[in-house]
Order: C-alpha cells, then sequence, then structure tokens
C-alpha cells in the first residue's frame, strides 16, 4: 500500500520539467496539498483546514503568476500562454468556491476537496509539460 508520503514523491517525479525555479514551486504547491491529506470525515468548515487552505490559495496564485511568466520567458506561443493563463482562471475560480464555501460552513468533506484539488493540479501540470519541454528543447 502507498503511503500519502510515497504518493507525494510520485507525483512530484510526474511534474518535474527540469527547470529548478519551477520544479522548486510546483513540489512546494504538492507538499502544501498534503497538508490537507486530513482525516477524512473533516469538515471544510473546521478551521484547521481553512487555515491550511488558505495558505495553499495564496501559494497558488503566486505559482499560476510564475507559470505565466516562464511560458513569457521561454516565448512559448500566445495560443500555449492563453491556454495556460485560462486554466489558471478556472483553478482559481474553483479555489474561491472552496473557500467560499468554507466560509459558509458547507458540510463537505476535506478529503473530497483533497482528492479534487490533488487531481486538478497535477492534471494541469501534467497537461504543458510535453509541450513546455519540447519547446525549451527547441529553443535552447
Amino acid at each position: 500500500m502507498k503511503t500519502p508520503s510515497t504518493q507525494r514523491t510520485e507525483w512530484q517525479t510526474r511534474v518535474d520539467i527540469g527547470l529548478p525555479e519551477l520544479d522548486a514551486e510546483r513540489k512546494k504547491i504538492i507538499e502544501l496539498l498534503g497538508q490537507l491529506d486530513m482525516k477524512p470525515l473533516y469538515s471544510i468548515a473546521d478551521e484547521e483546514f481553512l487555515e491550511r487552505f488558505s495558505v495553499i490559495r495564496h501559494e497558488l496564485r503566486q505559482f499560476a503568476a510564475l507559470e505565466e511568466n516562464i511560458l513569457k520567458r521561454y516565448h512559448l506561443p500566445y495560443k500555449t500562454r492563453r491556454m495556460h493563463a485560462d486554466d489558471h482562471s478556472r483553478i482559481a475560480k474553483m479555489l474561491d468556491e472552496i473557500y467560499d464555501d468554507a466560509l459558509a460552513k458547507k458540510n463537505q468533506t476535506v478529503l473530497a476537496v483533497f482528492q479534487l484539488l490533488k487531481n486538478e493540479i497535477i492534471k494541469h501540470m501534467l497537461a504543458f509539460n510535453d509541450e513546455i519541454r519540447s519547446h525549451i528543447q527547441e529553443t535552447g
């Protein structure tokens, strides 16, 4: 059986892109997401969840800005940068909705939110890895 630590290490390996600045931020995001891997029946209305989630929400906003700057720095095509920025907006909206639900004391488990965020963030990171890697290799 895989432990949460082993699973996070596997995520890290899958999302590394070879740019130290970006890889370090991705590792940080994955570690912060791991902090949401709380007792399954905790509610998002729990104060501990809200504190941890607020940190993650803030870090993901900074991460989005970093990714967009890196895409621009490596001169990826506008269409690719736009798609990536649109995905950042979609994730930010999702984070805002979770935060609002937590403040409103909605009855949702932390486990459900953790799984949703983990899947969305990892999917986002993987979605552009191949294209970014190949573009960086082509342009040096």
